[in-house]
């Protein structure tokens, strides 16, 4: 589901989820260019940058605290960004009527850059705000 985020064209939200771990820029670029799942097994060739230790990520080499409010607003941004895609917003709007969840994630955020509840709590107000931007014609589903 690519999309773009702050005018850089990424291959899924995991891809950036993934990405911001990587303190270089370069290294960081290829991984936002990945798919999901190949963006998602990056996750163990960053021995370098282990964010947990200092709970520090990057976007574009600029450090974000991932303890920090920062952070979750840089998250929302994220989110919001992804209903660019009419694919994602079909498929989001499709799930009408019932609660995402995500049973398998992590919980505590020191370990994660993105908890399970941190996931839902997101993805279920995307999806709300989606439909209002709908009902206002502000948002047009292709």
């Amino acid at each position: 589901m690519e999309f773009k985020f702050r005018g850089k064209k990424v291959g899924s939200i995991e891809s950036v989820l993934q990405g911001i771990k990587y303190k270089d820029k370069r290294t960081q670029n290829l991984v936002l260019q990945y798919k999901t799942s190949d963006a998602y097994h990056t996750r163990g060739c960053n021995q370098i940058d282990d964010w947990t230790k200092k709970q520090t990520l990057y976007w574009q080499e600029k450090p974000i605290n991932r303890q920090h409010q920062e952070y979750q607003n840089f998250l929302d941004e994220l989110y919001f960004s992804v209903l660019k895609n009419p694919l994602y917003l079909r498929g989001l709007l499709a799930s009408k009527g019932r609660y995402l969840l995500h049973h398998i994630g992590v919980t505590d955020s020191h370990f994660t850059v993105l908890t399970r509840y941190e996931y839902e709590s997101r993805i279920n107000t995307l999806r709300d705000f989606a439909l209002q931007q709908i009902k206002k014609k502000k948002i047009k589903v292709k």
